[in-house]
């Protein structure tokens, strides 16, 4: 009797706990998973999935990283393997109806307060890149807890770091939203 009713107290901690980071963290989960699927619909349910995970493997969390890098890590692998299995359905042609992609009035506010030039530019971006960009200079983090977070050396995420950077610049440049380096004026 004594061991279900520890169960029972260890169970109701890890639900506070989640409640609470959920409160603490739950805005800029949603804001990273709007970045990784553009659809603020889809980044709530996938925020939702990423704390049910979070309840369901509670024990794994050692504190080795912070909160927030261990539930962005949850997100991140949530929005992979959902990415994977709509690939697949779509291979077999069993595509899953599309919900309405009209974008929220959230959404439009923020597009109309962003450069056009900008969006297209990271538009043309692929994951990786959009994705370090993201943890980068929204969320500030450091390059260490990036390393950390995506399980990569820190070599690795200075160079897809630089390489995201040039690859934002470089449209930008062409289409004369960005000055021109100045090697490129002494030339």
């Amino acid at each position: 009797m004594a061991v279900t009713e520890a169960e029972n107290a260890v169970a109701e901690h890890e639900r506070k706990l989640i409640a609470s980071w959920a409160d603490e963290f739950g805005t800029r989960l949603v804001r990273a998973a709007a970045v990784m699927c553009g659809d603020r619909e889809e980044a709530q349910d996938l925020v939702q999935e990423t704390l049910l995970q979070a309840l369901t493997c509670m024990s794994r969390f050692r504190g080795d990283a912070g909160p927030y890098t261990w539930l962005y890590a949850i997100l991140r692998r949530q929005f992979l393997t959902r990415r994977r299995k709509a690939r697949f359905l779509d291979f077999l042609g069993l595509v899953p109806e599309r919900r309405d992609e009209r974008p929220s009035p959230e959404m439009m506010m923020d597009r109309q307060s962003a450069s056009e030039n900008v969006r297209k530019a990271l538009s043309r971006l692929g994951f990786r890149h959009r994705e370090i960009l993201f943890l980068r200079f929204v969320e500030e983090l450091k390059v260490r807890e990036m390393a950390d977070l995506l399980q990569l050396p820190t070599g690795s995420v200075k160079s897809r770091l630089h390489y995201a950077v040039e690859a934002l610049e470089k449209p930008l440049r062409r289409d004369g939203a960005l000055p021109a380096r100045r090697a490129e004026h002494e030339l």
